[in-house]
């Protein structure tokens, strides 16, 4: 039983050593903690919940320089892993 919860622990941290920045952000988001981000999908939201962009991460930046001042909600998904993120765009 120890063994499994060693092996939860271990994928707590892997799933919230994960940060963005900077925040507030003015035209690129860094995205830190993420090995092999070509296989990431993003989206970025409203606080309403309407997506506004969404793509495949190509590097470990997201360039927010056309998206308009507010603040959003950026999801990371890879298969059955869903990272939330709040952030604002200056």
């Amino acid at each position: 039983m120890a063994e499994g919860w060693e092996s939860g622990m271990a994928q707590y941290f892997k799933f919230v050593n994960k940060a963005i920045y900077p925040n507030p952000v003015t035209d690129e988001l860094q995205i830190n903690g993420i090995n092999g981000y070509q296989i990431w999908n993003y989206s970025i939201s409203n606080l309403l919940g309407q997506e506004i962009m969404k793509g495949k991460l190509t590097s470990n930046v997201i360039s927010l320089s056309n998206l308009p001042k507010g603040m959003y909600i950026l999801t990371l998904r890879y298969q059955d892993k869903i990272i939330p993120f709040k952030f604002i765009k200056n």
